[in-house]
C-alpha cells in the first residue's frame, strides 16, 4: 500500500507541486539566498498535460515559473496586482523603456544574468506609484 501511495503522490497536484518547488529551490538557490526569495503557497488549479507552476516572491515582485510540455519560462507581476503577468523579457523591455516588441522569450540560461541586471528597474516599473501609468502605456499596440 505504501508503494502505491508514493507512486500516486507523484501524479497528484500536491506531489508535482512540491517536487517543482524543490527543483526551483535547488536550481535557483541563488535567488533564495541572495535576494531573500520565498515560494508563495499555491492554490490547487486545473493541470493541463504535465504543466506545473510556482510563484516566487522577491520583495514586492512575483515571479511565476512555469514548466511543462518541453517549455520553461518565467512571468513577472507586482504583488499589488498579482494577476497581471508579463513575460519576463517583455517586463525587462518595458522597464528599460524599450517598448513591447515581438521576439522569442528569453532563454532560461540567461535568467540569472538578466534578473540581477534588471531587478532594480523591475522594482521601479512595477511599484505602486509607477505601475498605473506603465500599465496604461503597455496596452498600446505592439510593434511588429
Amino acid at each position: 500500500m505504501f508503494l502505491f501511495a508514493s507512486w500516486l503522490e507523484s501524479w497528484t497536484f500536491k506531489g508535482r507541486q512540491r517536487r517543482f518547488e524543490r527543483d526551483l529551490q535547488k536550481e535557483y538557490s541563488w535567488i533564495f539566498e541572495k535576494f531573500d526569495a520565498r515560494i508563495v503557497p499555491k492554490k490547487r488549479y486545473r493541470q493541463v498535460l504535465d504543466y506545473v507552476e510556482a510563484t516566487v516572491a522577491v520583495g514586492d515582485l512575483l515571479f511565476e515559473f512555469v514548466r511543462g510540455h518541453g517549455d520553461f519560462h518565467v512571468n513577472v507581476a507586482p504583488s499589488h496586482s498579482p494577476n497581471d503577468w508579463l513575460e519576463f523579457g517583455q517586463a525587462i523591455d518595458l522597464a528599460r523603456d524599450a517598448g513591447l516588441t515581438r521576439k522569442p522569450p528569453i532563454q532560461m540560461s540567461d535568467f540569472r544574468r538578466l534578473f540581477e541586471a534588471n531587478l532594480e528597474r523591475l522594482k521601479v516599473y512595477f511599484s505602486k506609484t509607477e505601475y498605473d501609468r506603465s500599465k496604461r502605456w503597455r496596452n498600446l499596440p505592439i510593434n511588429l
